[in-house]
């Protein structure tokens, strides 16, 4: 709150580089930083720009404006742990399609394998919130694999059988059990 809103007040005025590589001293003060996300003042639908279609936050875009005329998006995490060479890590300009980008952006190999894991890693003084988030994504599409996979061996199973057969209920029902255990 009052921490937050000194950090970002003393960030245009003390010259905190905090749209740059942080350094080791600077870590803890660049994650209170980030994500920058004000809802005003901005030259896009931040609605559209902070969160996902599926209701989730994009809590790696942070938003940067100098003197009120030149206007950034930031990836914070590529920022953070990249070489600094993507759009994202330099400062993203180009305001056409910038939705699609953002999600493009998102979804790369580079953001989402090495840098987001990278950042839940280090971030050691993450909230809890944050932590189970990420975790939880990843747990979800596992159990969603798992389950096409179910599905995929039931059809397998159904095909064998020959739909074309009358199977009793009995059978029918230890059938039925047995998917379910799977």
């Amino acid at each position: 709150g009052n921490q937050l809103a000194s950090l970002r007040s003393t960030n245009s005025l003390s010259g905190l580089k905090m749209f740059t590589r942080p350094s080791t001293d600077n870590f803890a003060k660049y994650w209170l930083f980030h994500p920058n996300q004000p809802k005003s003042g901005v030259p896009f639908a931040y609605k559209k720009t902070y969160y996902r279609i599926d209701g989730g936050n994009h809590k790696w875009v942070s938003y940067r404006s100098k003197l009120g005329i030149d206007k950034f998006l930031f990836c914070c995490i590529c920022l953070c742990y990249r070489d600094g060479s993507g759009p994202f890590s330099k400062g993203f300009i180009e305001w056409k399609h910038v939705y699609t980008r953002i999600n493009e952006h998102e979804n790369s190999k580079t953001h989402r394998l090495k840098y987001v894991d990278a950042h839940v890693m280090k971030k050691q003084f993450s909230s809890v919130d944050s932590l189970l988030t990420y975790g939880h994504r990843s747990i979800r599409k596992k159990e969603i694999e798992n389950r096409r996979q179910v599905l995929f061996r039931i059809i397998d199973i159904i095909k064998f059988i020959n739909v074309d057969l009358v199977i009793e209920v009995k059978l029918m029902k230890q059938f039925i059990l047995l998917i379910i255990h799977l």
